[in-house]
């Protein structure tokens, strides 16, 4: 959980602006349970495959694999989140 959630609050904080106050208000909804560890992990996953498909210019090459590997889920569970929670994130 600690590598997720640590994940989760440096893409929000590039994403956001990197302000102390947002970054002590993200750390006090994790520690207190408020954002679950799910969807951190999706949000995590989805960031990190677009910004692959980016700068791979729309190869996924082995960035499935990559990412299964990071966070422990199959390939094919990693299709489905990406492809169920882009337009969400």
């Amino acid at each position: 959980m600690v590598d997720i959630a640590e994940r989760f609050i440096k893409l929000q904080l590039e994403q956001n602006g990197e302000s102390q106050r947002f970054e002590k208000y993200l750390r006090d909804m994790v520690s207190k349970g408020l954002i679950e560890e799910i969807a951190m992990r999706n949000f995590c996953l989805v960031k990190q495959m677009d910004d692959y498909i980016k700068a791979n210019k729309g190869h996924i090459g082995n960035a499935l694999m990559d990412l299964s590997d990071d966070f422990n889920v199959s390939e094919r569970m990693i299709r489905l989140i990406h492809k169920k929670y882009t337009r969400i994130f």
